[in-house]
């Protein structure tokens, strides 16, 4: 069987600000992901989640994305920098962590609703969930 790509390449944002899935392989189109904004910088991107089941990705007007791999839904859009989101990586044992990289010169450290983060395991929280209500937010 063919396998796509671990990880999505920087040249895989195209200037229609589609995000592309290729199987190199086949070299064919997999998936497309739409709606961040990219067209000056590289933004790294990289699947994650149970199985790999979701696509996050930085973007240029200062959120983080988040989608199903497979039907390519839009499921999340993050705030909470206040410049433009150029890396992001999941956390390598936990599936439901990952972290943000951005211009505004600081790294923010995303879960799910319910999960404690490393530091503040045990305490709760004054802030609010910097999620669009489904269920991530910013963890540290």
């Amino acid at each position: 069987p063919h396998h796509t790509t671990p990880h999505l390449p920087p040249h895989a944002l195209t200037p229609s600000q589609e995000l592309h899935e290729w199987d190199i392989h086949t070299k064919t189109l997999v998936h497309k992901y739409t709606q961040h904004k990219q067209s000056r910088f590289a933004l790294r991107s990289c699947y994650g989640g149970c199985n790999d089941v979701f696509v996050v990705s930085g973007s240029e007007d200062n959120y983080v994305y988040i989608w199903h791999r497979e039907t390519e839904v839009l499921l999340e859009k993050l705030e909470g920098h206040t410049s433009i989101v150029n890396c992001v990586c999941w956390h390598p044992t936990n599936p439901s962590r990952f972290v943000s990289a951005s211009d505004d010169h600081t790294l923010r450290v995303w879960g799910v609703d319910g999960e404690e983060s490393d530091q503040d395991a045990g305490e709760k929280s004054d802030k609010e969930p910097l999620s669009n209500g489904r269920g991530w937010q910013e963890t540290v």
